[in-house]
């Protein structure tokens, strides 16, 4: 079984989508799959140091980026994708749950 690769995923998005991802992180240090950018959850599920480049080059400013995700009953999995210079997990996952309550 061949694993997902997040990087070759990356690349293959286009420039505008980068783009927009890299503003959402520089303006709130957070992307989720839930923002309509098209950025989707296995991209951020499987989010590796080196796809942080990518973003960099389409303008993003932060620090490293990890990921977490988080399953919801009502919703299913939910993926966030953060700048670890401005929040932690505990931040993170309270923007997992701010999304999943959008959904209820």
């Amino acid at each position: 079984m061949t694993s997902f690769d997040s990087f070759t995923a990356v690349k293959a998005l286009q420039p505008s989508t980068l783009n927009a991802v890299a503003a959402k992180l520089n303006a709130s240090g957070f992307v989720t799959d839930e923002d309509g950018l098209g950025f989707g959850s296995n991209i951020i599920e499987h989010w590796k140091l080196k796809c942080d480049q990518l973003l960099i080059t389409a303008g993003y400013v932060g620090g490293k980026l990890e990921s977490i995700g988080k399953h919801f009953s009502h919703c299913g999995a939910i993926y966030v994708l953060y700048d670890t210079n401005k929040h932690d997990e505990s931040a993170a996952t309270k923007e997992l749950n701010a999304a999943a309550s959008k959904h209820s």
